[in-house]
């Protein structure tokens, strides 16, 4: 079966309108399903040196708190205001996951200036390290939370996500020739 890529629009929308209590449950039963599916690279974060790294996808309104180097490893929703002295990655949702899912090196993201990385960067790069090794596809993950729908729920994000980039494309037509009408005086 062909991979299919998580759908950013549509993710980046779920997110941001989802109550925080709602995500923060959604985000422990994906952890606690990729530590079922995935139980070598748990092991390895685990035998990370301990640590605390905080994602910031600038597209969202929200942040998320890994803890490395014990046992249970955890993805958390951190609140608004969360500092931390571990290490810090900020970046677009795409650019986050592209590293997550090993599609574009973390030292390309960094030099290009898609992610910013600040703190403790050996806490990165461990971490970086242990997830090159596995090979994750997100929507692989998520589907996986839905049990024996997985494949359904596949194909139903691939629709949705087809009739979102359509409507796109319609809408975008339709603003593009307005305009036109706008500046050559037909309206």
């Amino acid at each position: 079966m062909e991979q299919v890529e998580l759908p950013l629009p549509a993710a980046r929308v779920v997110m941001s309108l989802m109550p925080p209590p709602v995500l923060s449950r959604m985000v422990s039963a994906l952890v606690h399903k990729m530590e079922r599916r995935h139980p070598r690279m748990f092991k390895n974060l685990e035998r990370l040196d301990k640590a605390t790294v905080l994602f910031e996808p600038t597209d969202l309104p929200h942040k998320f708190i890994l803890k490395i180097g014990s046992k249970p490893v955890s993805l958390e929703l951190a609140a608004p205001d969360s500092e931390i002295s571990g290490a810090i990655i900020r970046g677009d949702l795409k650019s986050l996951l592209d590293m997550l899912e090993g599609r574009v090196d973390g030292d390309t993201l960094f030099f290009s200036r898609s992610i910013v990385v600040s703190g403790d960067t050996s806490v990165i790069v461990g971490l970086r390290n242990t997830l090159d090794r596995e090979g994750l596809n997100l929507m692989d993950e998520v589907a996986a939370v839905c049990g024996p729908f997985a494949g359904s729920a596949i194909m139903a994000v691939t629709v949705f996500d087809k009739i979102a980039k359509r409507a796109k494309n319609h809408l975008m037509k339709i603003h593009d020739s307005l305009h036109e009408n706008k500046r050559c005086g037909c309206e």
